[in-house]
C-alpha cells in the first residue's frame, strides 16, 4: 500500500510495464493526480530500455484492459505496452487443424478416428 502522504498528497503509485522475449521492465513511479496513460509513459522513461520500439505507437492498457493514452490513471494502474502480435492466433490454430496438428507443449498429430490423440498412455506395468 502506497504511504499516507502519497494517498493524501496529489501524488499516487503505478507501474509501467513492457516486455520483449528476451527483455522485460516494470517500472514503478508516482505520478500527479489526474495524469493520463501517455504522461505515465513518457515520465516512466521506459522508451529508453527498448529503443527499437517507437512505444507511442503501441497499444497501451490497463490490468490486460486496452485504453486510451488520454486515459486518466487511478492509484495501483498497472500501464501495459503491448507489442503486435505476429500472427493472429486464430489464423495460427486453423492452420495447424489444417494440417492435422494442434497446439501445445508437445502438439500430437490428431488422429482423425474416433478423435483420438496420438499414440496411447500406458501405466507402465508390465502384464
Amino acid at each position: 500500500m502506497a504511504p499516507a502522504e502519497h494517498r493524501q498528497g496529489g501524488t499516487f503509485q503505478i507501474e509501467v510495464v513492457f516486455a520483449t522475449p528476451d527483455h522485460q521492465e516494470l517500472i514503478e513511479l508516482n505520478v500527479a493526480r489526474g495524469s493520463n496513460v501517455r504522461q505515465a509513459i513518457e515520465r516512466s522513461g521506459i522508451a529508453q530500455c527498448f529503443s527499437a520500439f517507437n512505444l507511442a505507437e503501441l497499444q497501451a492498457g490497463i490490468w490486460g484492459i486496452p485504453v486510451s493514452g488520454d486515459h486518466v490513471l487511478t492509484e495501483g494502474d498497472r500501464v501495459e505496452l503491448y507489442r503486435p502480435l505476429l500472427i493472429d492466433p486464430r489464423s495460427a490454430r486453423r492452420d495447424l487443424a489444417a494440417q492435422g496438428r494442434s497446439m501445445g507443449k508437445n502438439p500430437q498429430p490428431v488422429n482423425r478416428q474416433k478423435g483420438h490423440r496420438g499414440p496411447r498412455q500406458t501405466s507402465g506395468r508390465n502384464s
